[in-house]
């Protein structure tokens, strides 16, 4: 059998790239030894998950070091990974666990103001280009509040807030995270935009 040649592109004579493989498709390789595969999980979720890190260890080096951490669990666990199993989910899971495992006992870490690029990453839209001046300083003062408010809400309700207006996570999703019915997410994510919704001066998210 003649093997198969990727189309090409009439116009330009280059081979015209097939589709990119799904997370799921990558995580499965990588489970079976796929390093190009593993690394090429890790670009694609370098800058969310080194996000979350920052919002849940307080500083940088505290996140480059829950970052690590995190993949080195993965990696050492990749042959556990149930195929067809949600994959954002799934490595923001072995985070958060990281993170409880790593943390000094009773400690509360203060959330970063920072993202990934040293700039505000905002649950509502701070970065939007369409602002006036005036408008982008409100909503960092706004993400300053959100922050400090954060900050001091119950471990459980915090971290409902972080997975859903921060890491994109859907409801069914953070309940895979952690293990709890979808119910319980929706009753953690109301009472904390219960609290925070007084400092956004408008209506809270919809959940």
């Amino acid at each position: 059998m003649p093997s198969q040649r990727p189309p090409r592109d009439p116009a330009v004579g280059d081979p015209v790239p097939g589709p990119s493989p799904t997370d799921e498709a990558l995580m499965e390789a990588a489970s079976g030894g796929d390093r190009e595969a593993f690394t090429e999980l890790v670009r694609r979720y370098e800058r969310p998950l080194y996000a979350f890190a920052l919002r849940l260890g307080g500083d940088r080096t505290a996140a480059e070091d829950l970052f690590q951490e995190t993949w080195l669990r993965v990696f050492r666990g990749r042959g556990t990974y149930h195929a067809g199993r949600r994959v954002s989910p799934w490595l923001h899971g072995i985070m958060l666990n990281a993170w409880r495992d790593t943390r000094p006992r009773g400690s509360e870490e203060p959330l970063s103001p920072e993202g990934a690029e040293g700039s505000p990453v905002s649950a509502w839209g701070a970065q939007d280009p369409a602002r006036s001046p005036d408008e982008a300083l409100l909503a960092r003062e706004q993400e300053q509040q959100v922050l400090g408010a954060l900050a001091h809400l119950p471990e459980e309700q915090r971290v409902v807030v972080l997975l859903r207006h921060y890491q994109g996570l859907r409801l069914a999703e953070i309940a895979q995270v952690l293990g709890c019915p979808v119910g319980t997410v929706k009753s953690r994510l109301h009472g904390a935009l219960k609290t925070l919704a007084p400092l956004l001066r408008a209506e809270p998210p919809e959940m």
